[in-house]
């Protein structure tokens, strides 16, 4: 295929390495992940309504000098931030291990 685009060995050599160079942006699939500085990506809806009940327990507690419920509210969200992350990984899991396969296929493959 590149045997017959010159006679020269380095331009032979320029037009091989060159097209090596281009592979990567054919083969290699972008993936943009959004991330706010502010928020961590596990954070969804489940988490923000148990953060929000845990403060509302919280409140009550003081008040009324109960503990039971604030230490259930308690107990609720660290349960809710758990499966949050765990969500949060097996969803971004399958994506990150196909970047690291095509980036280490083809950097070892050079």
């Amino acid at each position: 295929m590149f045997l017959m685009t010159s006679a020269d060995v380095s331009e032979f050599t320029e037009v091989v390495l060159n097209y090596i160079y281009l592979l990567p942006n054919y083969i290699i699939k972008t993936v943009k992940i959004k991330a706010f500085l502010n928020q961590k990506l596990w954070v969804d809806r489940a988490v923000r309504t148990a953060l929000a009940a845990h403060t509302a327990a919280f409140n009550v507690g003081l008040a009324s000098r109960n503990r039971s419920a604030y230490k259930e509210a308690a107990y609720g969200l660290r349960k809710t931030v758990k499966a949050a992350k765990c969500r949060h990984r097996k969803e971004l899991r399958p994506i990150l291990m196909l970047v690291t396969l095509h980036t280490c296929g083809t950097v070892c493959g050079l």
